[in-house]
């Protein structure tokens, strides 16, 4: 986007865009902390549309979740909290172990995902299942959050810069 803005050579059309200048340059201050907001916001929402769409069974109750931005000294964070947010981001049982989390690996977590043990009841197809409000193999991963990440990295948080940015050199 190219701008051209075309003073007079007067002290006062000079004095006028120095001034325009300075209030530009605090807008740009301002902007991390800008952007980082509403890079928090937007994936609340994202992260919100997420769950709102999860496939799980009986075994995974989302009724406490809640979803919160918080500022922090370094900007902005986005936070899902819930007894079982972790079971249905990374899965868990033998679905769990069919359709992993992408990070899984990065995580000290046991192959079924299943809390501090492994269920040792296998039906007759040698797999792993509990019972819990029913009979259950498990979730596949949800990634809920990785998918936020995912989509706030590659459009989400390039959009919000592009805006914010054209909207303070609007101002020239």
């Amino acid at each position: 986007m190219k701008k051209v803005k075309t003073i007079k050579l007067s002290s006062g059309d000079i004095n006028s865009l120095i001034a325009s200048l300075k209030d530009i340059s605090k807008d740009f201050d301002n902007l991390p902390k800008e952007i980082s907001k509403e890079t928090a916001e937007l994936g609340k929402e994202y992260l919100e549309e997420e769950y709102s769409q999860a496939v799980h069974d009986q075994t995974i109750d989302l009724s406490d979740l809640s979803i919160e931005v918080e500022e922090t000294s370094r900007g902005h964070r986005l936070i899902a909290r819930g007894s079982q947010v972790l079971y249905e981001e990374f899965g868990t049982g033998e679905e769990g172990a069919k359709q992993p989390h992408p990070k899984k690996n990065e995580y000290n977590l046991n192959d079924y995902n299943s809390g501090p043990f492994v269920s040792t009841h296998i039906n007759k197809y040698g797999l792993h299942y509990w019972y819990y409000n029913g009979y259950s193999e498990g979730n596949p991963s949800g990634a809920e959050m990785f998918n936020t990440a995912r989509f706030l990295r590659e459009k989400g948080m390039k959009d919000i810069i592009k805006k914010k940015v054209s909207d303070v050199l609007s101002k020239v």
